[in-house]
């Protein structure tokens, strides 16, 4: 790839740079300036390098080159950073999953944290960045619930190498849940029945069992669904195949079960739910804490799935309204909350409309829990509470939507951070938001946002 100099001058092959990793960007990179280059014009400039943790002193190649920073891989470890250790995973540097397990844990949780408090820094929020509490923990391995691994027309079976769409083979995944695991071993039998046939199969476990969603980008007979069939039904409790987004073949039962407030469920198999059990059942506990504190007679649970958090707080006597735009999540949950006799009401709609609809109507609380993508403009659309509970899967858009927030006259009690995706680069966040005097009088308007990923969307990752 043809590269140019900071003046447009043509380079006859990619620069290098050494520079000291001092932070951490996210997405598997560290930050750091160039100390040295065979390019003197990037000499002082920072460097993200994929592969660079904090601490460590590379030899980078660049790949993209910007007025005020660059973009490079690492080429050479020169000096090692003290937080670095043996990964527990022997294929960590080729795969694309955990970003982050070079490091040692509790190095994982200090710089997440601090990248986190340079989030809020760098919008300006500085009163903000002294409110932010230290991570609460997850198990380090074992943990996720729910993968997609592919399988490709020469029979390998695994997930998508670094930056690649092709696949690594493994046979066990450091953090994927022992279920999974099992699963995880046996697939090979699948991708023999698929004969050369491409395939995705979402393996995920709930209580003590497993299932496989097997999706298929290509048409094939009756017949090798009958012998993809006779494999996959032995490998899992619950099970499909798709082609495309259509389900040919399914096994019966209740689908999926898992543990919402200490209570079996049933859920369709693929739809959304947390990938790490012990650390929802934390960040659940806390957000029913801070509910109960509040002495909130009604909430409002936006984006609310299957009742993660709606379910738990109706519990406890409160009545709650939640929103739900996947039909199979407010499908799975109405006979449930029937059941169990909870003062529910489920709304099977858009947040975008539903915000439309209610007009100027209040709750004691709301608990908002959008997509990566965050609420967006939806922030000035919330309805007055006092409380606000603001989960975000995703830095930026959660320091974007707390901006917005704290515009309109709320002010920041707490920011949360849950492990969610121990050895990567990511976290769960949860902000604690209360109405000030200024908000009171403020007016809610405006609309746009994102709806949640249906299970379709979840099966193509």
């Amino acid at each position: 790839m043809e590269q140019r100099g900071l003046n447009g001058s043509i380079l006859e092959s990619p620069a290098w740079v050494l520079a000291r990793m001092t932070g951490l960007a996210g997405a598997g990179r560290g930050i750091g300036p160039v100390e040295d280059s065979s390019d003197r014009e990037l000499v002082g400039i920072k460097a993200f390098v994929a592969g660079g943790l904090p601490g460590d002193l590379v030899r980078a190649t660049v790949i993209q080159r910007k007025s005020k920073f660059i973009e490079g891989i690492l080429s050479e470890l020169v000096e090692p950073s003290p937080h670095r250790r043996i990964a527990p995973c022997p294929v960590v540097a080729e795969c694309g999953g955990c970003d982050l397990q070079s490091l040692r844990y509790e190095s994982q949780l200090n710089l997440k944290h601090e990248m986190i408090v340079g989030a809020f820094r760098a919008a300006r929020l500085e009163r903000e960045t002294s409110l932010v509490r230290p991570f609460e923990p997850s198990e380090e391995g074992a943990y996720r619930r729910r993968f997609s691994f592919h399988i490709d027309r020469a029979g390998s079976v695994g997930l998508y190498r670094r930056g690649s769409r092709s696949v690594l083979p493994l046979s066990h995944c450091f953090v994927a849940t022992n279920e999974v695991n099992s699963v995880l071993k046996k697939l090979p039998l699948v991708a023999e029945a698929l004969a050369g046939i491409p395939a995705t199969a979402v393996v995920e476990s709930g209580e003590g069992m497993a299932g496989i969603a097997l999706v298929l980008a290509e048409d094939i007979s009756p017949q090798r669904v009958d012998t993809i069939e006779s494999v996959i039904c032995k490998l899992a409790s619950v099970w499909s195949i798709r082609i495309k987004d259509a389900v040919v073949r399914e096994s019966g039962g209740t689908g999926m079960i898992l543990e919402v407030d200490n209570r079996p469920m049933p859920l369709p198999l693929g739809s959304f739910s947390q990938i790490n059990r012990e650390i929802n059942s934390k960040l659940v506990k806390r957000v029913v804490e801070l509910v109960m504190a509040a002495s909130a007679s009604r909430v409002l649970d936006l984006y609310a799935g299957a009742g993660n958090f709606a379910i738990p707080i109706a519990s406890r006597g409160v009545t709650t309204t939640a929103v739900e735009l996947d039909p199979e999540l407010v499908g799975a949950a109405e006979p449930f909350v029937r059941k169990e006799g909870l003062s529910i009401e489920y709304r099977c709609i858009s947040v975008e409309k539903f915000l439309r609809e209610i007009g100027e109507k209040e709750w004691d609380c709301l608990v908002v829990d959008p997509p990566r993508s965050g609420l967006g403009s939806l922030a000035s659309s919330l309805p007055k509470s006092q409380t606000v509970l603001l989960v975000s899967c995703q830095l930026a858009s959660c320091v974007r939507d707390v901006k917005a927030l704290i515009e309109r006259g709320y002010q920041v009690e707490s920011i949360e951070p849950f492990d969610m995706f121990a050895q990567t680069s990511h976290a769960e966040i949860l902000s604690v938001l209360r109405l000030g005097d200024e908000g009171q009088q403020g007016e809610v308007g405006g609309s746009g946002g994102s709806p949640r990923r249906s299970s379709a969307a979840l099966m193509s990752e």
